[in-house]
């Protein structure tokens, strides 16, 4: 009989090495590293950690995120954005609490979240995620 493992969103599990380009969504319920590049949407429910040579585009989400490298896109994070000072974002970011350090470039828009915003990030979300599904199902039933 198989066991459900309780899933550990402190952990990093995925790593996205040096020299590696990925393209496409990622859905990830842990923690995630980027040292290479990403262009695409992310959803990550644990903390981001892009290094200094790690490139994200596109819309993401996490729960924190520590910036050393490169975002360029629509930045969603629940509790706390850390840019170093080799960080570099470019775009509207929301989140609860902003770090900033000597060096480190922000070109864009930022939102300090409520709790009402919060709340609302959430069910936008999920509708989001519901109007996928239902895109997908009705792909799968042969209707456009």
């Amino acid at each position: 009989m198989l066991s459900k493992k309780k899933i550990q969103v402190d952990s990093v599990d995925t790593v996205i090495g040096a020299d590696t380009i990925l393209e496409g969504t990622i859905r990830t319920k842990t923690s995630l590293r980027v040292e290479g590049e990403i262009h695409g949407e992310i959803y990550c429910d644990g903390d981001i950690t892009v290094g200094k040579d790690g490139r994200m585009d596109h819309q993401i989400s996490a729960r924190n995120i520590t910036l050393a490298g490169t975002i360029e896109g629509n930045v969603d994070v629940q509790e706390k954005l850390h840019i170093l000072s080799s960080g570099k974002l470019i775009g509207k970011v929301t989140m609860k609490s902003l770090m900033i350090e000597d060096g480190a470039t922000f070109d864009g828009e930022s939102k300090m979240k409520t709790g009402e915003e919060k709340d609302l990030a959430k069910q936008e979300a999920a509708a989001s995620k519901e109007e996928q599904s239902k895109g997908k199902n009705n792909k799968e039933l042969g209707k456009p």
